[in-house]
């Protein structure tokens, strides 16, 4: 979403006399709510989940590396057996490697799902209250994620189609 400031002179329209904006920082919010609090639970009770899943493989994986290490001490380097652990060695490794990057995208997505269902909340409320006192918008600001404001009506459609009537 884009929002457009121009000077009085490019659009040929005043300003508002005043315009009454309400602020919400999101970040506060998931810190401070209980709801937010919750949430936080939920994703560090995922992730230590995650993490201990992962902590097995990450033992498997340095079993297998120190079996190799003794194993080339007793073998020499064209021993088939040797030849085996080493590739069951690199294969293990590389499925920790994408355990772990598919952990980190269901942790991820497990947050982004709860944190979006808090944002409609607080859209919600945040609109309710906007009515409440008469306010023209809310903005509503979260670290990293941007900027949203409320209310909001898309007028991409608009846009396009009077772009391409003037074609």
């Amino acid at each position: 979403m884009a929002i457009i400031v121009s000077s009085v002179g490019a659009v040929g329209c005043p300003p508002p006399a005043s315009l009454r904006v309400g602020y919400v920082d999101g970040t506060r919010v998931v810190r401070q709510t209980a709801r937010g609090k919750r949430i936080r639970e939920r994703i560090q009770v995922e992730s230590r989940r995650l993490e201990g899943r992962l902590a097995k493989l990450q033992e498997a994986v340095k079993k297998a590396a120190a079996e190799v290490k003794a194993l080339s001490k007793r073998r020499p380097g064209t021993d088939p057996i040797l030849a085996k652990r080493r590739k069951d060695l690199r294969l293990a490794r590389a499925m920790l490697r994408s355990t772990h990057l598919r952990y980190q995208k269901e942790l991820n997505t497990f947050g982004q799902r709860l944190l979006d269902d808090l944002k409609e909340a607080i859209r919600k409320v945040a609109t309710q209250i906007r009515r409440r006192l008469g306010l023209d918008l809310v903005i509503m600001t979260s670290r990293g994620e941007g900027l949203w404001i409320w209310p909001v009506k898309d007028i991409t459609d608009r846009v396009m189609k009077e772009l391409d009537s003037r074609e």
